[in-house]
């Protein structure tokens, strides 16, 4: 290439900047700029990298900026592009270029309304965006911060982020690359996650301290004697959250996805748990509002799959009303009609009712010497008696074990011991010995 063609190639692409620079300056001229209001809340990633608050989310012509930082092909809704933008802003007609307005402003409300309500984004220069809850940021987050900050490798990086799907609308190569945060990121998570207990508003609750039962969390054993304790609307075990609080206001449900049994709920799960009641709720919203002429036989069919349910019996006067005995061997009545949104609310009596219920659950299942195996992603397990003599001490064996992690995982899945592929990575990586673990399992044994 000689140096005259190499001069006009720079020239053509310096006119080109110019060219477009000149016409966004037009947009600007013609739909002016809107500045928005300064938001001291939420969280923003753009290619990975924090920006950090206060937020300005400000339109200016045809292109949206947060903190003048361009948000390239912005979406309202992850994966949900808008129809009217175009990659060149100049095929755009005069109809198109007010509709794409119109757009653009409604997308900037929607960013400035959610960050003001605590949710995080996770921008992609190369377009799309990943929305995430509060509740998101404040519990799953920062163990996504420990693991990307962490000496892996990329490809675990990018495997770890799998199964969380942002893959699906951001380019998370760029996210993992560039990652970055700044120090006061980890001081608003820890001020959101105590922000979302709403200690305030339900106060507290504690039981006595009680020695039986056995309690692992985040694959580590918890040492007796337990105490059981409710912070506003979560539930902690000495002191370690062992559910994450409900969420206040209760919100609605869409109802636009039909929700597959999660992997948690297994033959020893509870009616109680939370994961269980958020699996009811889903699927019980999406029957009403797509199959509501069948919703009794539908639901009557969920309830009878789930694998803790070992009999299932319908009201003789009450056809909407469905008997079940559990494993627990509880007996509890459930309705096949959707309720929620049109007779009961669920209030803030109702709401704490829900989580002391669950914290009585707990006290009373751990003195009749219960094991539960709760996740740092919020899932839990409970062994039943004969799991826990039966299978306990050769889980425990496998553990302290000096066979490589993908070798203890085999062992665990082919001796059936009943956890969460999630659980069982977590007792894997972080087990530690315990003489009063040790003391309890050999006491199993010999009863």
């Amino acid at each position: 290439m000689n140096r005259v063609t190499l001069f006009l190639m720079l020239a053509v692409n310096v006119l080109s900047v110019l060219d477009y620079e000149l016409m966004a300056d037009s947009y600007v001229n013609e739909l002016g700029i809107t500045e928005g209001i300064s938001v001291s809340n939420g969280y923003v990633f753009l290619d990975g990298q924090y920006l950090e608050p206060p937020y300005m989310v400000s339109r200016k012509g045809l292109e949206l900026f947060i903190n003048d930082k361009k948000i390239n092909n912005p979406t309202r809704h992850p994966g949900k592009s808008l129809l009217i933008l175009k990659e060149d802003p100049n095929d755009l007609n005069e109809l198109e270029r007010q509709k794409t307005f119109r757009a653009l402003e409604a997308t900037r409300n929607i960013y400035e309304k959610y960050l003001s309500r605590s949710y995080g984004y996770l921008f992609s220069s190369r377009g799309g965006h990943i929305k995430l809850s509060p509740y998101t940021m404040a519990y799953d987050f920062p163990s996504i911060i420990k693991f990307l900050l962490s000496n892996n490798s990329r490809e675990d990086k990018l495997e770890y982020l799998q199964p969380h799907n942002w893959h699906l609308f951001i380019d998370i190569g760029d996210f993992v690359d560039n990652f970055s945060i700044t120090v006061i990121l980890t001081a608003q998570l820890e001020q959101l996650s105590s922000a979302l207990l709403r200690i305030d508003e339900f106060g507290s609750n504690f039981s006595e301290p009680i020695d039986k039962g056995i309690v692992f969390l985040n694959g580590k054993y918890v040492e007796t004697p337990f105490r059981i304790e409710r912070r506003g609307l979560g539930l902690f075990i000495n002191g370690k959250m062992i559910r994450r609080p409900m969420e206040w206001p209760v919100k609605e449900y869409a109802g636009i996805t039909d929700p597959d049994l999660p992997a948690e709920i297994n033959n020893e799960s509870s009616i109680n748990d939370e994961i269980v009641n958020d699996y009811l709720l889903r699927k019980h919203t999406y029957i009403y509002k797509h199959n509501r002429n069948e919703e009794r036989e539908l639901m009557e069919q969920v309830y009878r799959n789930l694998p803790f349910v070992t009999e299932a019996k319908i009201d003789e006067k009450r056809p909407h009303i469905l008997h079940l005995t559990t494993t627990e061997g509880l007996s509890v009545s459930q309705s096949l009609i959707y309720m929620r949104g049109r007779k009961i609310e669920f209030d803030k009596a109702s709401v704490l009712q829900c989580v002391e219920t669950e914290r009585t659950h707990y006290l009373e299942a751990l003195q009749e010497e219960a094991c539960f195996i709760f996740s740092g992603k919020g899932g839990r397990t409970r062994l039943s008696k004969k799991s826990i003599k039966e299978k306990l001490p050769v889980m425990l064996d496998i553990l302290k074990s000096n066979e490589s992690s993908g070798q203890k995982m085999q062992e665990l899945r082919q001796n059936r011991i009943n956890i969460s592929d999630e659980s069982l990575k977590e007792l894997v990586d972080h087990f530690s010995p315990s003489s009063q673990l040790e003391t309890r399992i050999n006491e199993i044994r010999n009863n």
